[in-house]
């Protein structure tokens, strides 16, 4: 708690924990510098700008109420102080093997808040609320509440509910976290992990219709936080775990079969077939190696398809900025290009 109104940077993504793992030293400087990408205007920054200067704003997590100013960036910066270990521990050794049950719950307290502190997450509230205010301004215009209600949807309004609901929610968000299933995955040697200023992104193969298919406790999530320019971490509901056991399972019967009937009864078709059976135990080995991998395993070796999809959804999931250690950024001039607008929005009805 501040008593002074003093502006201070303060970072959507922490510098220490995460946001210097992608990014490279100036030469012949001791300041850290990232390639950023700015998706509102689809083109790269020309500057290589210091992780000091970007994925923050001035008293983001800072608001002044009377003579005082109330802060959450002391809290933030406990827990980011507490992870940052963490992350490096996991980073340096490419595993998660040495992580043990007291880091893992820091982390996913970390992952909970991560997601939470987002200015996509205050964006939507604030959309949310000043839509409510409009819609009741222009239908009662004479509602003896109507004050209270454009309150709400106030610049600091907004700002004290998105502190209050990282003080709410980072708990029980955690807990999930914690329970769910981890991968870790590594970058092909051409390509890098990029992060945004919403880097905990949400994808899923579920459909919910109405419902919604993205949320922390959706059936078949995967929740994803890149760590570095080189490791992400992948965090799997256990429906999704489930439905791979199947398949292995379920393919593992049709390899089974398949040999057994071509003992038995050997034709051309059946040879023919078999060209196919080499494609189908490749597959069924990689889901072995991931199943393998869960919670204490090495990281997994991503695919170029992979590395697309993932940092395709750190492009959807930003609120405008993406950093990359590396100048990389043709996927998402290519998303720009093809659809300026694209993007996750969160419904209003």
């Amino acid at each position: 708690m501040r008593t002074d109104n003093k502006p201070e940077m303060q970072h959507f993504v922490p510098k220490a924990a995460l946001l210097k793992n992608f990014a490279v030293k100036g030469k012949g400087k001791t300041s850290y510098h990232v390639h950023l990408f700015d998706r509102l205007k689809g083109r790269v920054i020309p500057s290589q700008p210091s992780v000091n200067n970007v994925l923050g704003q001035r008293n983001f997590y800072s608001v002044r109420l009377g003579e005082t100013v109330y802060t959450a960036e002391h809290g933030l910066t406990a827990l980011e102080d507490a992870t940052s270990p963490i992350i490096k521990k996991i980073v340096s050794s490419g595993s998660l093997a040495s992580v043990s049950n007291g880091e893992r719950q820091k982390l996913s307290t970390f992952v909970a808040a991560q997601w939470l502190r987002a200015p996509k997450i205050r964006d939507s509230q604030s959309t949310l609320w000043k839509t409510v205010a409009e819609k009741c301004e222009r239908l009662a215009p004479d509602a003896p509440n109507l004050e209270q209600i454009k309150a709400y949807a106030s610049d600091d309004a907004i700002k004290c509910s998105s502190i209050r609901l990282l003080s709410d929610a980072t708990t029980e968000l955690a807990g999930m976290v914690y329970s769910y299933r981890w991968l870790l995955f590594r970058s092909t040697k051409n390509q890098s992990f990029w992060i945004s200023d919403c880097p905990v992104v949400m994808h899923s193969h579920e459909d919910f219709g109405p419902y919604g298919t993205l949320g922390f406790g959706v059936p078949g999530i995967q929740i994803t936080m890149p760590l570095s320019s080189e490791y992400a971490l992948s965090i799997w509901h256990p429906k999704l775990v489930r439905d791979k056991q199947i398949e292995l399972e379920e393919g593992s019967k049709v390899v089974q079969n398949f040999r057994a009937s071509r003992t038995l009864n050997p034709n051309s078709r059946l040879q023919v077939l078999g060209n196919r059976l080499g494609e189908l135990e490749a597959a069924l080995g990689g889901i072995r190696a991931l199943l393998d991998s869960l919670d204490r395993g090495d990281a997994i070796q991503a695919s170029e398809d992979n590395m697309e999809h993932y940092n395709s959804l750190q492009f959807d999931w930003s609120l405008r900025f993406i950093v990359s250690k590396q100048n990389d950024f043709h996927l998402a001039e290519k998303m720009f290009a093809s659809e300026p607008a694209r993007g996750v929005k969160f419904r209003l009805d």
